[in-house]
């Protein structure tokens, strides 16, 4: 499913959600989404709150998207080239954003989060036993070695 989105009732939104991106070749100035805004549209998808932030849920959306990025890391770059995480001030400043992203309720959320948090842990323990397979065997070729 393609992700839409719609930021024209974003309060302030043509200075809030768009940044400069050069000129054309007619020498007009090309216009792209802000950072913020672009995070916020695939944080939508992964929250499960529904496809728009509100008045009534930019808390939720916000606690959502901070519990997610305690999983994954944040996902927005900062202008100096470094990560950093959404914020409160950051969702609530686009309350009006719209996405056709579903709404999966809190139960969905929490699987997905433990779904993640599970295959997170596999993938670590099994790199950590070929990590430590590999010292064993260094170990083993190094004594070998030494006799």
């Amino acid at each position: 499913m393609a992700l839409h989105t719609d930021v024209s009732e974003i309060k302030n939104y043509e200075d809030l959600c768009y940044v400069e991106d050069g000129k054309n070749e007619d020498g007009e100035t090309l216009f792209r989404f802000a950072p913020v805004t672009e995070a916020l549209f695939f944080h939508m998808m992964v929250t499960s709150t529904g496809g728009s932030i509100t008045d009534k849920n930019y808390r939720l959306v916000f606690e959502r998207i901070w519990i997610w990025e305690q999983i994954q890391g944040p996902m927005l770059m900062g202008a100096n080239g470094e990560s950093r995480p959404i914020t409160l001030k950051d969702v609530k400043d686009h309350i009006g954003l719209k996405t056709n992203a579903y709404e999966n309720g809190k139960r969905a959320f929490k699987e997905r989060v433990c779904t993640t948090l599970f295959d997170r842990s596999r993938r670590v323990s099994a790199k950590q036993e070929k990590e430590l397979e590999t010292a064993v065997e260094q170990l083993g070729e190094a004594v070998d070695d030494a006799a």
